[in-house]
């Protein structure tokens, strides 16, 4: 008998969710990340990240 073949996805961080600002940064994840938008934002607003690319979160407005 054989075992089924599963596609594993290892990068669980390039997924979208909700996340919040802190000191210029996104908290993501247990993560803080780096903002990746043009947008202005202030401490404790909260964001929607879209995606993730080394070390940037891509933003946005909730």
């Amino acid at each position: 008998m054989k075992a089924k073949k599963h596609n594993h996805n290892d990068d669980f961080f390039n997924e979208s969710g909700e996340g919040v600002i802190k000191k210029d940064t996104v908290y993501f994840k247990g993560t803080y990340w780096k903002i990746g938008s043009a947008e202005s934002f202030k401490d404790g607003d909260k964001v929607r990240v879209t995606g993730t690319k080394g070390s940037v979160a891509f933003v946005e407005k909730l």
